[in-house]
């Protein structure tokens, strides 16, 4: 029994991604969320401190239900993008 469950438990990541059931973020609402979210974390501070906020605001939105998990990455990441609170020298480096 306990090989059993070893077993489900080794193979059942696999089968979930492989039937498609990890879908990516669908949500209809996502540009409306992102827009609010970006616009309420203020370019004040250094990026650092933008991409925190970003990040607690979309873990706050999808506790309220109004983000899918799934799309949690696509928002945090776009506020990571952010030139918010960069240096205009050190991101012209990088591009």
């Amino acid at each position: 029994m306990k090989t059993f469950a070893l077993a489900l438990a080794v193979m059942a990541p696999l089968v979930l991604s492989a039937s498609g059931v990890r879908a990516g973020c669908n949500d209809p609402d996502l540009e409306t969320v992102r827009d609010r979210i970006l616009a309420t974390c203020e370019c004040t501070g250094n990026h650092g401190q933008h991409v925190s906020c970003v990040a607690h605001k979309v873990n706050d939105a999808v506790r309220s239900g109004l983000l899918d998990v799934n799309c949690k990455g696509k928002v945090v990441r776009c506020g990571a993008r952010s030139t918010c609170g960069r240096r205009a020298s050190s991101w012209s480096r990088r591009a």
